[in-house]
Formats: structure tokens, sequence, C-alpha cells
């Protein structure tokens, strides 16, 4: 289930911050009439799951599925380029993960590769 949830993200073009949250969505709440139930994981519950969480973006990135990039702006929005092995130790840090109070934090976007679009339409 949390690789799902990592491919719906990824898929989607998202942000790393929100791989959690789908997970929580898919794994432990059902739709119920027009909304979703709230998700009933606390600050701390997000942080005990990014070690997890880690090592499955780590997977599928090395596994070709998906790429991960630190945008920036300077003069508009830039993408940034795939980050380097080195760089995915950003992974651990709980900062890019969940969204605190405290400001703003790294942005870490995941992205669907050509090579897993072209998995996922084969029959």
């Amino acid at each position: 289930m949390e690789q799902v949830a990592v491919m719906h993200v990824a898929a989607e073009e998202g942000e790393l911050r929100h791989v959690i949250g789908e997970w929580d969505l898919l794994a432990n709440r059902l739709p119920v009439g027009r909304g979703h139930q709230p998700s009933t994981l606390t600050y701390g519950d997000r942080l005990a799951l990014v070690p997890r969480f880690a090592d499955i973006v780590a997977d599928v990135v090395e596994r070709g599925w998906i790429a991960v990039r630190e945008p920036y702006y300077r003069d508009g929005w830039q993408c940034g380029d795939p980050m380097t092995p080195a760089a995915l130790r950003a992974l651990r840090d709980p900062q890019v993960w969940v969204l605190a109070d405290a400001g703003p934090t790294r942005l870490i976007w995941l992205e669907a590769t050509d090579y897993w679009l072209d998995l996922s339409r084969r029959p």
C-alpha cells in the first residue's frame, strides 16, 4: 500500500509531503458521503513513518519509476534536475515529509518517469 501511495503522488507530480497523507487515505479511510473521514495521524505519527517511506521512495527511484526533484524559484518557477543519489539523503529529513508550523521547509517533488508510464500502459 505504501508503494501505491508513492506512485499516486508521483503520477500526479506532487509533493513528497503528500505521500503519507495519501497512504493514510488509501489504507485507513473509506469515503463517507461526499468527503473522507479526517486523518487521525498526529504530527508524531507522521514523523514515525518517515524512515519507512524514505526507503520506499529510494527503492522506486532506484527502479527508475520516479524522479525526485527539488524545485526552486529564480526568475520564475524552475522544476530542478533530478536529485543525485547523494542529494537523496534529504529523504531522511523529516521536515521534507511533514509540514511544520515553524516555517518554510525544503520542497521535494515526485514525478513518474517515462519508464513508469510505459510500464503502466502495458496490458
